[in-house]
Formats: structure tokens, sequence, C-alpha cells
């Protein structure tokens, strides 16, 4: 497998921060002009897949936090009565969760895994129904 060269190192360490393809691209260095076409570009290749895949499994390892964590954490609390304003935090906290550590990104239906397309859909489908729950609850005190 090729090597990456530093830019793209630096476009994948940039990457797996936010998931956003034209900014880790603009900080890795690529011209604003040619940001948005580099960062698709990039995550098409085959060693900068690897490389995103493999940071993002360290990542899940080093907190101890598995995909099915994460679903099993959204699941309870989808499940709760959503009266209290801590659970929509806790809501937030797993999806970010999942988020950070690119359970929920579109690549993950490219590999072709049924298993995680169908987790995918029913991590969606949770998010809908905590949505639907949480709707019209008060902020909770403190956030802005």
């Amino acid at each position: 497998m090729k090597k990456l060269t530093p830019k793209q190192k630096l476009f994948c360490e940039y990457y797996v921060i936010d998931k956003n393809a034209s900014a880790a691209a603009l900080k890795a260095g690529y011209s604003k002009k040619t940001a948005k076409a580099i960062g698709h570009e990039n995550l098409t290749k085959p060693n900068i897949k690897k490389f995103i895949q493999e940071h993002l499994k360290k990542q899940s390892e080093k907190i101890g936090i598995s995909f099915d964590d994460v679903i099993d954490g959204l699941e309870i609390e989808a499940k709760g009565d959503g009266e209290d304003t801590k659970t929509t935090a806790r809501i937030t906290a797993w999806t970010q969760i999942g988020k950070l550590l690119g359970y929920y990104s579109a690549d993950n239906a490219q590999k072709g895994d049924i298993d995680l397309k169908v987790r995918a859909e029913v991590v969606e489908d949770l998010v809908k129904a905590v949505d639907g729950i949480t709707r019209g609850l008060p902020k909770p005190v403190g956030n802005k």
C-alpha cells in the first residue's frame, strides 16, 4: 500500500476530529480553491481510508467504547421516560461519541458490511425517536 504524504497524513489527522473533508484539507495546507475537491478525492484513496479507519479503531479501543456500546446507550436513553433534561444531555453525549468514533459515517455503508448498514438504520431510527421524545422539552439550565 502506498505511503501517505505528509499533507495526506495531516489531512487524515484533521479529518478524524470533525469528519469535514473540506476543512481538513484546508487545515492540512491545500488551497481554499481546491480544498473541497481534494478533500473528497482523498477520502476515496485506499491508503487514506485505511489510515482513517485504523485511527478510529484505535480511538475506540483507547476509550473502551464500541459501536455496540453506543447503540446500547442510545437505546437505553431513548426508552427512558423523556422527562429528565439530563436524558437529553446523555443522548447527545452518546451521539457525539458515536460520531467522533466514525460510527455514523457514510463510509460505513460503503464498506458493504451488511451488519453496519443494519446498525446504521437502527441508529437513525433511535435518533429520530429520541428527537421526537425530546422535542419541546425545556433546555437544560446553564446550556447556551
